[in-house]
């Protein structure tokens, strides 16, 4: 089973391999962090709240806005050909009884992937 957080830690790794740690100021363009938006206006929170803000400051984006590739889509505003993504987390819980076989007690499932959104900036 590969880990979904394997790109983030790779570059993590890299980072740390160049002597540039991700916990120091990565980008040099003068943009600041801020706090990356979903689609629907929502702010993104947890880790994903961090990790798009930086990726955004590093990269020089205008736009707080994130989507997927579907997303854009849906609003008439296709993805560039050639534009990077960057990888948000998606983490959850569902909790399932034991059904009818008789195994009684609910199981807490869960499960942990990483998704592509595009920031919204031309």
């Amino acid at each position: 089973m590969s880990n979904p957080l394997e790109p983030l830690l790779n570059e993590i790794i890299a980072r740390l391999e160049r002597g540039v740690p991700p916990w120091r100021q990565p980008w040099a363009n003068g943009a600041d962090p801020s706090t990356p938006l979903r689609s629907d206006g929502q702010p993104f929170s947890g880790s994903n709240a961090w990790l798009l803000a930086f990726a955004g400051a590093e990269r020089g984006y205008t736009s707080p806005f994130w989507f997927t590739f579907r997303q854009a889509l849906a609003i008439g505003a296709p993805v560039a050909k050639g534009a990077r993504c960057a990888l948000a987390i998606l983490y959850k819980t569902r909790v399932v009884d034991g059904g009818d076989a008789g195994e009684g007690e609910a199981k807490t499932l869960r499960y942990l992937k990483t998704y592509a959104v595009f920031n919204g900036a031309p």
